[in-house]
């Protein structure tokens, strides 16, 4: 009986649904979703709406971060620590970059930092001849590089 009395709301549901059928200007890709713009606006960074870009940085950036931990524990590697520790947070910045809405800026950062990693980590191996953790460093950070480098092109 309440909702009798209420009746439709033709203006609020036409407004939802011109703002669900706006597409991009062409050649740019989709803006991430309400639902992830609301949470990044309210600084929930890591919240359920977590946009699919920011996931490799941060799946990325922690893997290095604790890599570097493990090269200190295993070997007492100061350098390897420091090193993990900051190009592990450089990556994870830029995820928190493109979580809160600067996707370029975000992908940016975490390209950077992904080549400085794929470059210690080839010369590393060209210097020592070892493979660990030399090629999985290599195969991950040239991903990370390669996929934010189009994300990049993608935003500019």
């Amino acid at each position: 009986r309440q909702r009798e009395r209420r009746g439709p709301h033709p203006e609020r549901n036409a407004r939802r649904t011109r703002l669900a059928n706006t597409s991009p200007p062409p050649g740019r890709p989709p803006r991430c979703p309400p639902s992830a713009a609301a949470a990044a606006s309210t600084g929930d960074l890591l919240g359920d709406a977590m946009g699919g870009s920011a996931h490799l940085s941060f799946a990325v950036g922690t893997a290095v971060c604790l890599g570097g931990v493990y090269g200190y524990v295993k070997a007492r590697s100061v350098p390897s620590l420091a090193a993990g520790l900051l190009v592990g947070a450089g990556i994870i910045a830029g995820g928190a970059m493109i979580q809160s809405g600067r996707d370029f800026e975000g992908h940016t950062c975490s390209t950077a930092f992904s080549v400085v990693l794929t470059g210690v980590a080839g010369s590393r191996l060209v210097k020592t001849g070892k493979s660990m953790p030399s090629v999985p460093l290599l195969v991950l950070g040239g991903l990370s590089a390669a996929y934010n480098a189009k994300k990049m092109i993608d935003w500019a």
